[in-house]
């Protein structure tokens, strides 16, 4: 729960007022049914979780159980609470209802805007970028952890498990299970104040356990990330591709990834046709852009053909040179692509090193000497994050300025390691000053069950991982934690963009800059390690809605309208 030191009297009073709205509401008696069982007799107990840090079934906690949770969200926002169950005996077929949280004026949150999940911890090959040992890792976000994942493959064509819609589970005796529970607020529906609920637990259909839940809705409405959040989905519309999804599950995926804060999404079918239709389907999604990763033939009248088809969609569009060409072959390979896309009006983005981006980007340098007569700049750079980290890091640290075209990052984002893809898609990309990010991957094909216990195949003469940072259904997408906290990533950056608005400067204050300054490039392939805690992350938001609260009052006090945010303006300082 946020807690809010304010500095004059007002908004002391108005904190206190309601702090103690939410503690009278956790507190409050539960109903008759509830009541009789929810004692010390019950069995169960409920404990406070930190979103994104792990929680196993022999976790132990040293806090004090809790009688119910709470949080604290802007009106237009996806927001996570999460906590702990231990039962000191079992309890089979466990549902969950929920009461709608609602506010003195009759104003609710609708139970279908609060999505209540199942933490699964099951093996994986360790949770960096390549296969290692073995362990346990606390992962997907399931309606239904009880029933078997049943997937199969047909000619050569994955087809996905169907997995159960409503929300059940077990409780085994001294074991840990955690429960994920996602609201979603909207500004037509959701006016700034306190909505208390319950959320009641049954075993066979009763009740075993009730607790409070009291959502704080902000008088903040947050504006979309001043960053470019692209994602590699590899979704076709291909029928006869290993990769082929039916309309109703791309577009279920597609929204899936509007709503978890993402503009863009890259097109890897290649005909013009396939090409067109993925541009509708992500238009229809909301998304703003797309990236279109081959097309065919390889001729300026067909890049031009489909600028015109996402002009007439009112969607951006970018295409896709050579992937990761990180050595002179493949450089030269990029430069053709290149100039086939611009001499047709199109701009080019590709995934590379910086070393790599230096070279393209100098007219002088070795590469050209090889293709006499062209010049290909990259209008958007995509740097491989852990390759380029002295550029990057650079950045953050200020000796280095940041080049004029758009620059993004990505890193494999199928690891599991949900603190550090909150950290890259949120606090320290702001840090950086960079464009956005650009990760790989959404799913990608694999010729192994993503559900096995494993989790890698043998590839090239070497295993590989499973790339999914969410996971197929015949349902639609299932989450993980990794994929919920880059949402929370982005609405970090949401949060900033808002503050940084409200001042006339356009910067964010010195406070919380200085706080900002502990969210520093922690590195991959740590096998899981935290290098920080979920509450360093709570702690850093509370400060922010803080000073945004503040921020607001000034300006409505003096009558001054937010201004639109601009970026900061470059450094003078030299590239490295």
């Amino acid at each position: 729960m946020y807690c809010f030191v304010k500095r004059d009297i007002a908004r002391v009073a108005y904190s206190f007022f309601l702090l103690a709205g939410m503690i009278l509401a956790i507190l409050s008696p539960l109903p008759a049914e509830a009541s009789q069982i929810t004692g010390s007799s019950d069995g169960l107990k409920v404990y406070h979780v930190e979103p994104f840090d792990f929680v196993y079934p022999t976790t132990v906690f040293k806090e004090s159980p809790i009688n119910g949770i709470s949080l604290a969200m802007a009106r237009n926002e996806y927001e996570p609470v999460t906590f702990a169950v231990i039962s000191s005996r079992d309890y089979h077929n466990v549902t969950l209802q929920v009461e709608e949280p609602a506010d003195a004026n009759g104003h609710h949150i609708r139970r279908n805007n609060i999505d209540v999940r199942v933490v699964k911890v099951w093996r994986q090959s360790g949770t960096s970028t390549l296969p290692g040992r073995e362990v346990l890792v606390p992962e997907l976000l399931m309606k239904d952890d009880t029933v078997p994942i049943v997937d199969s493959f047909e000619n050569g064509r994955y087809v996905p498990p169907s997995l159960p819609s409503a929300f059940r589970t077990a409780f085994h005796a001294g074991q840990v299970k955690q429960i994920w529970i996602t609201v979603h607020t909207t500004v037509s529906e959701n006016p700034a104040g306190l909505y208390n609920g319950k959320i009641k637990l049954l075993s066979e259909g009763r009740v075993i356990k009730a607790i409070g839940m009291a959502v704080r809705v902000l008088p903040i409405t947050l504006p979309g990330p001043s960053k470019r959040y692209c994602i590699y989905f590899r979704g076709r519309i291909e029928p006869s591709h290993e990769e082929y999804l039916d309309k109703a599950l791309y577009m279920k995926e597609v929204k899936d990834i509007r709503e978890h804060g993402f503009d863009g999404i890259t097109i890897y079918d290649e005909k013009f046709d396939q090409i067109a239709e993925g541009i509708d389907r992500a238009a229809a999604a909301g998304l703003k852009y797309v990236v279109v990763i081959g097309f065919g033939p390889a001729r300026p009248e067909i890049v031009n053909r489909i600028i015109q088809h996402a002009r007439a969609k009112g969607m951006g569009i970018y295409f896709y040179g050579a992937d990761e060409p990180n050595n002179d072959e493949r450089l030269m390979s990029h430069i053709r692509k290149s100039k086939i896309i611009h001499e047709g009006g199109g701009k080019v983005v590709t995934a590379i090193t910086r070393a790599r981006y230096v070279v393209l980007m100098d007219r002088r340098s070795r590469i050209y000497e090889k293709l006499p007569g062209t010049y290909e700049p990259l209008d958007w750079a995509n740097y491989h994050l852990k390759a380029s980290i002295n550029y990057i890091d650079g950045l953050v640290r200020g000796v280095n300025a940041k080049g004029s075209n758009l620059e993004t990052y990505y890193w494999q984002i199928s690891q599991e390691n949900p603190i550090m893809h909150r950290l890259y898609s949120g606090y320290y990309l702001w840090r950086t000053g960079l464009d956005g990010v650009f990760p790989y991957c959404y799913q990608s094909y694999s010729p192994v069950s993503p559900y096995n216990g494993g989790d890698k195949f043998w590839r090239k003469n070497r295993y590989a991982r499973v790339l999914d940072t969410t996971y197929p259904s015949m349902e639609g997408p299932v989450p993980t934690l990794q994929w919920e906290a880059i949402r929370a990533g982005i609405n970090d950056v949401r949060y900033l963009t808002l503050l940084a608005s409200l001042s006339p400067s356009g910067r964010l204050p010195g406070s919380i800059e200085k706080i900002l300054t502990g969210f520093g490039y922690i590195g991959f392939d740590n096998d899981g390690a935290e290098a920080y805690r979920g509450s360093k992350f709570s702690f850093a938001r509370e400060r922010i809605i803080d000073a945004i609260m503040r921020a607001q009052e000034s300006r409505a006090k003096s009558g001054s309208p937010a201004k639109h945010f601009a970026p900061q303006a470059k450094r003078q300082l030299p590239v490295k």
